[in-house]
């Protein structure tokens, strides 16, 4: 704020003559004149003479709140309290449609097992390929 508004009523009367100048502080009559320079750069101000407060509640459009509700949903995730899809649909991944389709396919490849795979060479190497990458017995590198 430049000025308050008791400060610019006290320029104003200083400056038409109502006060005498040991009635206004060095202070006060430069604030005075940072306000006439600020009404003439950018013309009189709607002025607010109450007090206010202002809340910000969580989950509004911060930035900041879009990471902790991706954080969140992490977390969720690795606890296995939400699914995939929930994650990657929150955290707005572009495709995140095909990326749930492709992780349920192999899931699906992986539930069918060594037996179904052996039809076709392609589909047994990626079994052994998922087998090798979450640790199972089975895989490559075992």
């Amino acid at each position: 704020m430049i000025a308050p508004p008791e400060t610019v009523e006290k320029g104003k009367r200083f400056e038409n003559g109502g006060i005498k100048a040991n009635q206004i502080t060095p202070e006060e009559q430069q604030a005075y004149a940072d306000y006439k320079r600020f009404v003439e750069a950018f013309g009189k101000a709607d002025e607010v003479y109450f007090d206010f407060d202002i809340q910000i509640d969580t989950n509004s459009t911060l930035p900041l709140d879009k990471q902790t509700l991706a954080n969140m949903f992490i977390r969720l995730a690795q606890m296995q309290l939400v699914d995939r899809e929930a994650v990657l649909q929150t955290l707005n991944i572009p495709g995140w449609k095909k990326i749930v389709a492709r992780m349920d396919q192999k899931e699906q490849m992986m539930q069918k097992g060594p037996q179904q795979a052996g039809r076709n060479p392609q589909d047994m190497a990626e079994l052994q390929q998922l087998m090798t990458q979450q640790g199972q017995p089975g895989g490559q590198g075992e």
